[in-house]
């Protein structure tokens, strides 16, 4: 026990939080791209963004949602509580495409985003889980309104990754859905380092990794600089 409050155990103590820090630079790094001179102005909003598709809800609007439950149960009730709750923690506002909001406790309900966007209740006890789950449904309607940019982003990534599985839990339900799920799941991604901090959001994607679109998570997890910078040249960031 002496030996436990030595020096010799602060140093030890320093040693894990180094590699804590580390570890959330490297997730960092690994997800937002450098920005050379030549991706700096296709980042920045130009003439042409207003006609690709309409910008998120201004931040009062964002607070507005429409929450509406299919089933007036507990699981729903304390999951639209628990989605207010973050909300009002989080600024979502950068990642907010659509109002309305379902949500289904049913057995197999599996979360989409169109035609509204509908959430389960499986996350009760795990709030970054569902807020990553409400920021990826909410990409889709981000990405669906710059078809052009992610056709071009769906080909370049073709290029990058020849061939990509099909189906759960590796892909998406076509080979076309998995190259979109590349780029939302990237956003994703992008959107919790800014919102929960490097560390807690590779931990979301490390265990979706494990769960669905596995295949797309774990490329992320090894390439997100690679699909970020087809993603940033593209345009298609928020």
């Amino acid at each position: 026990m002496s030996r436990i409050c030595s020096a010799g155990y602060t140093g030890s103590w320093f040693g894990v939080l180094a590699m804590f820090l580390a570890t959330a630079a490297q997730a960092q790094e690994a997800v937002v791209p450098e920005k050379p001179a030549a991706l700096a102005e296709a980042e920045a909003p130009g003439p042409s963004d207003g006609a690709s598709g309409a910008p998120p809800l201004a931040a009062e609007d964002a607070g507005e949602l429409h929450i509406r439950l299919a089933q007036d149960d507990a699981a729903s009730r304390s999951t639209r509580d628990q989605l207010q709750r973050l909300l009002e923690t989080y600024d979502v506002a950068p990642w907010i495409w659509t109002r309305e909001i379902v949500i289904d406790s049913g057995g197999r309900v599996i979360p989409h985003s169109h035609p509204v966007l509908t959430l389960s209740t499986r996350h009760l006890r795990d709030d970054e889980l569902l807020l990553a789950t409400f920021v990826h449904e909410q990409l889709h309607w981000f990405v669906d309104r710059h078809d052009e940019a992610l056709a071009l982003a769906r080909a370049d990534l073709a290029k990058l990754f020849p061939e990509v599985p099909v189906g759960y839990p590796e892909g998406a339900r076509d080979e076309r859905s998995t190259y979109v799920h590349l780029v939302v799941c990237y956003l994703e991604y992008r959107a919790l380092i800014q919102l929960v901090g490097g560390l807690r959001a590779r931990w979301v994607i490390e265990f979706w990794s494990h769960d669905h679109y596995a295949w797309v998570y774990r490329t992320l997890l090894e390439r997100g600089r690679d699909v970020g910078g087809i993603v940033a040249a593209r345009g298609l960031l928020p």
